[in-house]
């Protein structure tokens, strides 16, 4: 996506001119109405990269609605509280709005790694540019339902991440040690968990052979499949309640979600393993969601509670 940019980008140049600001979609994205005004209230100097909520058109079936909470998750308990507390979030594929400002001094679209939204988003950290979030800029994202869909997908953006940190790691670990909370954060939210994970087994496995006691291996590993588990149900049943009315699903379909969020993510174990070893490309995700925007419409949005993200 990020060559078809590119081409995009300079050929509205060459052919209108500059821009404010441009938007990036799927083709698949359905919009609200009011999207662009809602944007607009947040995009400025100060923000020059603002994405909206990302919410999904279905969540039919485990891995549908897993990747929606997972969306979800990342839009109300990690992006929006970094735009409330001035610090920088990230954008998650589309939905979003960059300055012309940012695409001049870059010339265009020049992130074109696997996850060039992750590209694109921590060299804005780096560069210490805000990117923010608006809540209230509602767009829906369609999911795919099939395992080996998502098993393509996630490898990719598995991929993608390992492909990011080797070129962007270092600057962002320079950053943050210089005092940018934004690459910190980055860091944290990303690598630390897997870190952390890793280590506690390690020491199991150690704790077992120095010892000759291979039941603490076993006990140790059982209490952190425990945990996880427990984390990601308190995970996946938190966004449900919270986003309860702005899920387009029945209320059988939402229970379901949280109950198989926890097998959703424990799939990401063997396929990030597979990024690790293998060569992976850019594949097409089939959208086969038949629904407009109209059926959206007609639906009574939910109340948003207003963010104040410029200062006065």
């Amino acid at each position: 996506k990020g060559y078809a940019l590119d081409f995009l980008i300079k050929n509205i140049w060459a052919d209108h001119g500059a821009y404010d600001g441009y938007f990036v979609f799927d083709a698949d994205n359905l919009v609200r109405l009011d999207f662009v005004r809602k944007m607009d209230g947040v995009f400025s100097p100060e923000c020059p990269v603002v994405a909206g909520y990302r919410n999904s058109k279905n969540y039919d079936g485990w891995v549908a609605a897993g990747q929606a909470l997972c969306f979800l998750r990342e839009v109300r308990y990690l992006n929006a509280p970094r735009t409330i507390l001035k610090s920088c979030a990230n954008v998650t594929g589309t939905g979003f709005v960059v300055s012309h400002e940012i695409l001049r001094q870059a010339g265009g679209w020049p992130w074109h790694l696997l996850c060039e939204d992750l590209e694109f988003s921590t060299e804005q950290m780096i560069a210490g540019r805000r990117i923010a979030y608006c809540l209230q800029a509602e767009y829906f994202d369609e999911q795919p339902t099939g395992y080996k869909a998502s098993v393509r997908q996630r490898l990719r953006w598995c991929k993608g991440f390992m492909q990011v940190m080797s070129r962007n790691g270092g600057a962002m670990v320079h950053r943050a040690l210089r005092g940018c909370w934004a690459c910190a954060d980055m860091l944290i939210c990303r690598i630390a968990p897997v870190v952390l994970n890793l280590l506690a087994v390690l020491f199991a496995v150690a704790g077992s052979v120095m010892t000759g006691q291979p039941a603490v291996v076993a006990r140790t590993l059982g209490t952190l499949l425990v945990c996880a588990y427990g984390s990601m149900l308190g995970m996946a049943a938190l966004t449900t309640v919270s986003e309860w009315h702005r899920i387009r699903a029945s209320t059988r379909q939402k229970i379901a979600g949280v109950l198989t969020f926890p097998l959703y993510m424990a799939t990401y174990l063997p396929i990030a393993l597979q990024a690790c070893v293998c060569k992976v490309e850019w594949s097409p995700v089939i959208h086969t969601k038949a629904v407009t925007l109209q059926d959206f419409e007609n639906e009574q949005s939910p109340r948003v509670p207003a963010v104040s993200h410029r200062s006065r």
